[in-house]
């Protein structure tokens, strides 16, 4: 079973998606996030026939479990995020807050193997969050083993 999705985008563009049913929200997201050049995570879907936004929590349900229907119409739009609430990253004496240590350990521990997180893993990292073409000859990736991996091993810690 697919179900063909006409949607419009913050620029007005219509297109059509054909997905199955067992596509999840958040493949939906990141399919709209390609066609649009808009990350997944910014991408607001609401649904005409209820008018209703579908909220990220249901990013793990699939168009099945929404009861979706072939040709439903959907509103895309980019999310306004200026009234997220800013944190500080650093306390005093320049020390990662614990809540952006967490963050920052959760992001290491995906992309990392066993510990240690070399030059590939650096660049998959940075891939996830720019959707650029990074290489391992990138500054961001040769500035950072540059600066910490002091055994010169190709791995940081």
């Amino acid at each position: 079973m697919t179900n063909s999705c006409n949607s419009n985008n913050q620029y007005g563009k219509r297109f059509e998606l054909s997905l199955y049913s067992n596509c999840t929200i958040f493949d939906l997201r990141n399919v709209i996030g390609v066609l649009t050049n808009v990350p997944a995570e910014m991408i607001k879907i609401t649904r005409i026939s209820t008018k209703s936004e579908i909220k990220d929590i249901e990013n793990g349900k699939t168009l099945a479990d929404l009861e979706f229907k072939n040709n439903e119409d959907l509103v895309v739009t980019k999310k306004n995020l200026d009234n997220i609430e800013k944190l500080p990253l650093t306390q005093m004496g320049g020390q990662l807050t614990p809540e952006a240590r967490e963050i920052f350990e959760e992001w290491f521990n995906t992309f990392s193997k066993d510990g240690m997180m070399r030059k590939e893993d650096c660049v998959a990292f940075i891939r996830s969050c720019t959707d650029d073409n990074c290489l391992i000859t990138d500054p961001r990736v040769t500035n950072l083993f540059r600066d910490y991996d002091n055994d010169n091993d190709g791995c940081v810690t």
